[in-house]
């Protein structure tokens, strides 16, 4: 084996840290539950990427190395080509952007890696979905039971009796929805990302398909740079708020809108989610 290849091995599998944090409702600087985090390395993220990647991106994990260390990428990466006329008043490219389709992309293969190296799903309990000319869909569907969850928090030793009584004894007939969003650097200032938003509208097109979970839905926000954190965001109703949201959002009253606020959806719901 040659020293090129085993260096090239060992930074292929050297640790790699991954922070969590779990949140209740949309807001992004609302108060973490839960925080933890998790290692992998990059030869598994380009594994995962292979199996779980939506696009063909053929070495995920080796484009997440280079999103997340990322300073600047205007020293990263530069362009061929330089003119010694400038055209007009055209500026010339010199170098190369972040492709938003691979940041995506990265964010989806590591919210699969928590939810089987944290929450411990396998293969069989998660799955793509796809959308329509004719409505959105969130990336994934998660085959769950609310007891999944408990045990999660209970394995995590979260104790707040208010969560747990809301997902105790409940039962969901259809799997649960789940929209990543990722973004390679955290810019918003504390602002409530319209990331979040765009999430909420994928989750409210499968609640109207799928009412049997109508107001449940999970949101992933993951910043990639400069430390990569996954923000897990939970839409949990109160158990005596159920109906009403069912009702609201799938009554034969005013058609409850496909795209709304946040700031909206906690004026209609605010009192009656966990």
């Amino acid at each position: 084996m040659s020293l090129a290849f085993s260096q090239r091995k060992q930074w292929l599998l050297r640790p790699i840290n991954i922070k969590w944090n779990i949140k209740l409702g949309l807001r992004t600087n609302n108060r973490s539950i839960l925080s933890g985090s998790y290692n992998t390395n990059l030869s598994y993220l380009d594994d995962q990427g292979d199996k779980w990647g939506e696009t063909y991106i053929k070495y995920i994990g080796q484009h997440f190395e280079d999103y997340a260390h990322w300073g600047s990428i205007y020293t990263y990466a530069p362009l061929e080509g330089r003119l010694s006329r400038k055209p007009g008043t055209f500026s010339i490219r010199e170098y190369k952007d972040a492709a938003s389709g691979v940041t995506g992309t990265i964010g989806e293969v590591l919210a699969i890696t928590f939810f089987q190296n944290v929450f411990g799903l396998t293969a069989f309990e998660m799955a793509h979905l796809k959308s329509s000319s004719l409505y959105q869909a969130p990336d994934f569907c998660l085959d769950i039971q609310p007891s999944q969850l408990v045990a999660f928090l209970t394995r995590h030793r979260f104790t707040d009796l208010t969560l747990h009584n809301a997902l105790t004894g409940l039962h969901w007939g259809d799997p649960l929805p789940l929209e990543t969003k990722s973004r390679r650097q955290n810019n918003s200032g504390g602002k409530n990302p319209s990331q979040i938003k765009d999430g909420l509208a994928q989750l409210i097109s499968y609640w109207k398909r799928v009412p049997s979970v109508s107001g449940y839905g999970l949101i992933m926000q993951v910043d990639v740079f400069p430390r990569t954190v996954l923000n897990l965001h939970l839409l949990i109703p109160k158990k005596n708020e159920i109906n009403n949201i069912m009702s609201i959002i799938n009554g034969s009253g005013t058609l409850f809108p496909d795209v709304i606020t946040i700031k909206e959806f906690e004026r209609i719901f605010g009192g009656r989610y966990v």
